[in-house]
């Protein structure tokens, strides 16, 4: 009887939630989010009794005030990063209530598009880089420099980091095209967080898929690190 209950009541919990989205117009991506998923859990698992949602003023002056000194503290060390990375400032034709267009501030991550293409240009040239380190002129800069041309070697003919190179590519492939979807002076800040909630699932599913060896830990604690990557981002 008691499973049949709970099987009731899980019935009763998902149309409740799903009449909100449809109800209030709430697009299906949100049920990927973080966030939506630890609101749940915090509903269900740790609520006191008889706990009420905040109201209106509630969500609008104090809870807002304490969610933005949370905010205000993941953004910290993104900050501390602009004299390096640089910043972009990008208004996506949104507004406020005043009419005053709404800034959102986005880390410029030039390293890491440089890392990215200097990847790629190095896995399209793969087979001449086996044939050159293995071509006899390599035996005079070898001479010039033998711990680096070691180095060179070793990695080029190694399989496994090939192996390595390929899941970095294909993880990095959609969060690059997510990007310059971004760059553009078209209003889709809407289009951006379903692609971004998109790029995440996409991403996990590539490491899950993926037969690359040598995990410092397991393939799901690889994806939880590549998460929280993204989402701190």
């Amino acid at each position: 009887m008691d499973k049949i209950f709970q099987k009731e009541r899980r019935e009763e919990l998902d149309l409740t939630i799903a009449f909100f989205f449809y109800q209030k117009f709430i697009s299906f991506n949100v049920v990927r989010s973080r966030l939506f998923v630890e609101m749940c859990r915090a509903l269900t698992q740790g609520a006191p009794t008889g706990y009420v949602p905040p109201g209106l003023e509630k969500l609008r002056t104090t809870l807002l005030t304490k969610a933005k000194k949370e905010v205000q503290k993941m953004l910290e060390p993104i900050m501390a990063s602009w004299p390096t990375s640089g910043v972009s400032i990008v208004s996506d034709g949104w507004k406020d209530p005043t009419r005053h267009p709404i800034i959102n501030f986005m880390v410029s991550s030039t390293r890491f598009a440089y890392s990215f293409m200097m990847l790629k240009r190095l896995r399209e040239v793969k087979t001449a880089l086996g044939s050159m380190v293995i071509f006899e002129f390599w035996y005079f800069w070898r001479k010039t420099d033998h711990a680096a041309s070691k180095r060179v070697k070793d990695r080029v003919l190694d399989d496994a980091w090939w192996e390595r190179v390929d899941l970095i590519i294909r993880i990095m492939d959609p969060i690059i095209s997510l990007h310059r979807v971004a760059d553009t002076d078209k209003p889709i800040l809407g289009e951006v967080y379903e692609g971004w909630d998109s790029m995440i699932e996409f991403v996990r599913s590539i490491i899950l898929q993926s037969e690359c060896p040598e995990y410092e830990t397991s393939t799901e604690a690889f994806c939880d690190t590549i998460h929280d990557i993204l989402v701190s981002r």
